[in-house]
């Protein structure tokens, strides 16, 4: 049966006013007026995701707009109102008992899925119909806090609206996954006299990075270096992994960065900000192309990509003057830029690609590198592939 849109609000309204008359949903704190005022209003509304589907069993929380997590009393409105639920077999949630004011209704389906809704009731208001809302890919605030004469520990970071509150790491770190919107960001610490707010958008499944309070300014020290470190680990793989355990550390700045073994099928061009980063250890990846560290590849000394599915270099190497040592075995390299005669290594490794028919001035460099690279390259297997494709051979991935 197909319900049509004219008729879904109706529906909606005859479902919310039987859940909100028969029962009052979740526990609920404090709220001014009378219990006529307060039993006023029912908010009722559906979930969906992005295909249509119902989100059964999603978590409903409602809180008011100036709310703070861990505050109970609100400065113009009294005690806050706080509301948990969740939606039901249909998709739909409803609210009973709510003051008029401004509120904040976040729904979350399951850890990756969440909808912000916002919501006001007007005095005289018996029944809110919100709008079908769609659940999409959370967002990622990610951020550094540096209050002075603070202690990470003590500093909270809380969005308004939201019962959220998180605390930074040892170096001021710190990484909050809220659905998409608009928010209002606190920073409090109790050393630190007033609050710290700042607005921010945030996007289906994207990041915000909340470096230094807005400050843009370049990476001079371990904190900013870090901060972009311990971004791009969330990101790829969504994990607490510890800044500490990938880098090296010396004289207040990034040094060494080991991405070894976590999967990574993209470096972010955000580590193109470590400015003092020496090596660089992307090996047993699954990097097919790595243009996106333009800058950062021309300052490094060591650089490893061994194991992955690179099918290129980039066509600048040889004006990598500080590079030493390069790694760059077990891809699926069949060529090399010819600038790559440039280069003046201690250490190289090309072995497992498939570097067989190589210019001469690029054979000739190589072999002056490595000896008689050829035996280990994986020629048999192109040219096998090569004849294969040759008598027509449709090949599936």
């Amino acid at each position: 049966m197909i319900i049509s849109k004219t008729v879904l609000p109706i529906l909606l309204t005859l479902i919310g006013i039987i859940s909100c008359t028969s029962s009052t949903v979740g526990p609920m704190t404090g709220g001014s007026g009378s219990d006529v005022e307060a039993r006023a209003a029912c908010i009722i509304g559906s979930i969906v995701d992005s295909a249509g589907t119902p989100q059964v069993n999603a978590t409903v929380r409602l809180r008011p707009e100036d709310y703070l997590s861990g505050e109970t009393v609100s400065a113009s409105a009294g005690k806050f109102k706080q509301v948990n639920t969740v939606t039901d077999t249909a998709g739909v949630f409803s609210i009973d008992s709510v003051d008029s004011g401004k509120y904040v209704i976040e729904v979350l389906s399951g850890d990756t899925l969440g909808v912000i809704i916002m919501c006001e009731v007007h005095p005289g208001d018996t029944v809110k119909n919100i709008e079908q809302s769609t659940v999409l890919p959370m967002a990622t605030i990610s951020g550094y806090v540096d209050i002075e004469n603070s202690d990470p520990s003590e500093v909270t970071v809380r969005l308004y609206g939201l019962d959220h509150v998180v605390y930074p790491d040892s170096n001021g770190h710190f990484f909050i996954r809220v659905p998409y919107g608009h928010y209002l960001l606190a920073i409090d610490a109790d050393s630190y006299t007033g609050r710290h707010e700042d607005s921010l958008d945030v996007y289906p499944g994207g990041s915000y990075m909340y470096e230094r309070f807005g400050s843009s300014e370049p990476c001079e020290d371990w904190q900013c270096d870090s901060l972009f470190v311990g971004i791009f680990l969330r990101r790829l793989v969504n994990s607490t992994i510890p800044v500490d355990s990938v880098v090296v550390k010396r004289d207040d700045r990034v040094v060494a960065l080991n991405l070894r073994g976590l999967g990574a099928a993209h470096v972010s061009p955000m580590l193109n900000n470590l400015t003092a980063l020496e090596q660089l250890d992307c090996g047993n990846n699954q990097l097919e192309d790595i243009s996106t560290l333009h800058s950062l590849l021309s300052q490094l000394e060591v650089i490893k990509l061994d194991s992955n599915n690179l099918t290129t270099l980039p066509e600048n190497i040889g004006t990598f003057e500080k590079l030493k040592i390069l790694d760059i075995s077990e891809n699926d390299l069949q060529k090399l830029p010819f600038s790559v005669i440039g280069l003046s290594l201690t250490e190289l490794d090309v072995s497992g690609n498939q570097l067989c028919d190589l210019p001469y001035d690029v054979d000739q460099w190589l072999t002056g590198q490595v000896g008689e690279y050829v035996v280990s390259q994986r020629c048999d297997s192109l040219r096998q592939d090569m004849g294969k494709r040759s008598l027509g051979y449709r090949w599936q991935d």
